[in-house]
């Protein structure tokens, strides 16, 4: 299924979702999903790249939290990329940096900004977030819109 997923160009959550639509059924040798796994990286993502994006939001992840810095609070960065909703991007930056194993995002400054290990952690994820833009098919961007949709 990776492989196949690898070949169209699509995120292995996709293919999965499709097939299970379509009642095939699926094996899984995959212990755990990455959710980039299928991106052509001319690198090895670091370990805490790899533990934040082994689930199948993990770009939605990835998009959040490079948004964040620049803000004058996280009630702010809520406002202008989380619909408000200053409690939901708080506990989402807090699981991120939890699972990352650092603190990412500075808060103690006037103005959001990354520490020196977050500053290296959002400058690759804002270069995977580039590539799958660059690799990510017109309808597999369609189909993360309507989820996110539905998830509000």
């Amino acid at each position: 299924m990776a492989e196949l997923a690898r070949e169209r160009r699509v995120s292995h959550y996709h293919l999965t979702t499709l097939a299970r639509g379509w009642d095939l059924p699926i094996r899984s040798t995959e212990r755990r999903y990455n959710a980039i796994g299928h991106l052509d990286l001319p690198w090895t993502p670091s370990p805490a790249m790899q533990a934040v994006t082994a689930s199948p939001t993990a770009l939605d992840r990835l998009q959040t939290i490079v948004q964040v810095p620049g803000h004058p609070s996280l009630a702010a960065a809520a406002r202008a990329i989380y619909d408000g909703r200053d409690g939901a991007l708080r506990q989402r930056i807090t699981k991120i940096e939890k699972v990352a194993g650092f603190q990412i995002i500075d808060r103690s400054a006037s103005r959001l900004t990354p520490t020196p290990r977050g500053y290296d952690f959002l400058r690759e994820a804002t270069e995977i977030l580039h590539i799958a833009d660059k690799t990510r098919p017109k309808c597999q961007k369609a189909l993360e819109q309507r989820r996110r949709e539905r998830e509000t």
